[in-house]
């Protein structure tokens, strides 16, 4: 099963993780403006990941074994900024999700690194 660890993203507010089983059918309950529809946005995020990083292989002809991880980030983070705007107006938060397969993407944002970093899965495009 797959599951999707929320820490302080947006309208989510806590400071433990909390984990989401995300199943075939996954019902979000809650008051308004509790964080349901970002969940939701951040699992459509996690699962067109494998669908993006396919696409920003196909349609790149530059991308090589130096720069691949560089050019599919680049993409990965892209995607994020279209769906929940630019990091500098987001607090620090930590988003995981792990895959059928047993690996885990991590979203973090720091802001005193002024950036998003993406984990990847060990040695995964080494």
């Amino acid at each position: 099963m797959e599951t999707i660890l929320i820490q302080n993203f947006k309208a989510i507010k806590n400071t433990a993780k909390r984990e989401i089983k995300v199943a075939n059918l996954t019902i979000l309950m809650g008051e308004q403006a509790t964080g349901k529809s970002t969940v939701a946005k951040l699992v459509y995020f996690f699962k067109k990941l494998p669908e993006e990083m396919l696409d920003g292989i196909l349609s790149n002809s530059r991308i090589d074994s130096e720069n691949f991880e560089a050019k599919i980030t680049e993409k990965i983070l892209t995607l994020f900024r279209n769906l929940f705007g630019i990091s500098k107006n987001l607090s620090d938060f930590e988003v995981a999700y792990k895959y059928k397969n047993e690996n885990i993407i991590s979203i973090i944002n720091k802001k005193n690194d002024h950036q998003i970093k993406i984990i990847w899965p060990s040695n995964e495009f080494v």
